[in-house]
């Protein structure tokens, strides 16, 4: 697979514009979400929050790795925007679990472990999608 090269230099240059940022030129609706603005905040709260989390994250990792005996991280193809594939990262918290497992997303899943359902609960599985935020795969609100 090809990766694009993903163009932060146009990003900064963005955020050294106020105007751009003035609520009266935003973009609405489906023009905001293929906006420079909300790629702009994505990889700014992508980026920011990444280090915030990385502790807790950490800890999840290693509590998974000696609790629930797995593998961490828990990888899946996704289809995003455009049609695109991307790889998507959590923290395991469904032993045993195969890459085409889907859950219903709650913490109380019986297919979790009760490790992953602390961890679920708390979100901390979910802090490794900052990642693909960070890469624009994803965004922190809206379609992938």
């Amino acid at each position: 697979m090809i990766r694009k090269k993903q163009d932060y230099g146009a990003l900064r240059g963005l955020l050294a514009e106020p105007q751009l940022w003035d609520p009266a030129n935003m973009p609405v609706g489906r023009d905001y979400l293929r906006s420079p603005q909300k790629a702009a905040l994505d990889a700014l709260l992508g980026l920011g929050v990444l280090p915030i989390t990385a502790i807790p994250t950490a800890a999840g990792a290693l509590a998974v790795k000696y609790i629930d005996h797995e593998r961490p991280v828990f990888k899946q193809r996704r289809i995003g925007v455009d049609g695109e594939p991307f790889t998507i990262f959590k923290l395991t918290t469904m032993p045993g679990a195969s890459e085409d497992t889907h859950s219903n997303g709650r913490h109380d899943d019986p297919c979790r472990s009760p490790l992953g359902q602390v961890l679920s609960l708390l979100r901390i599985d979910e802090s490794l999608q900052l990642a693909n935020v960070a890469k624009r795969e994803m965004s922190i609100i809206g379609p992938r």
